[in-house]
């Protein structure tokens, strides 16, 4: 009986010694889980920080390019403008100028005019 108890005592603390060691191995695993969560965490948030920068990054990117779009718009707009006024002032040049070619022609009809009459 004896014996019975001390197999049975030495199979109880067998088993327990598995239990332990299977114990252990589910808490390191375990560790290396939460560890391995923490790493993938961790690149989660710089990924997630990266994506807000770079969206950031754009946001900002796309604003300056509408800011400078719109400066080229209205530097467009000012120079048609002023291509306008420039073309009006040709053409009011142009008036004047055929102005004074039409006058210059009479002018110098009259003076054929007085030169033919001077001859004859």
């Amino acid at each position: 009986m004896e014996e019975g108890r001390q197999k049975g005592a030495a199979d109880a603390a067998a088993e327990a010694s598995q239990l332990t060691q299977a114990t252990m191995k589910k808490v390191r695993d375990l560790a290396a889980a939460r560890r391995e969560n923490a790493k993938l965490k961790a690149t989660i948030d710089r990924l997630t920080a990266s994506l807000d920068e770079a969206s950031t990054a754009r946001q900002t990117d796309a604003g300056t390019a509408a800011e400078q779009a719109r400066a080229e718009a209205a530097a467009a707009s000012l120079r048609c403008g002023q291509a306008e006024r420039s073309a009006s002032e040709a053409a009011a040049m142009l008036t004047a100028a055929e102005e004074r070619a039409a006058a210059a022609e009479a002018a110098a009809a009259e003076l054929r005019n007085a030169l033919a009459k001077a001859a004859t």
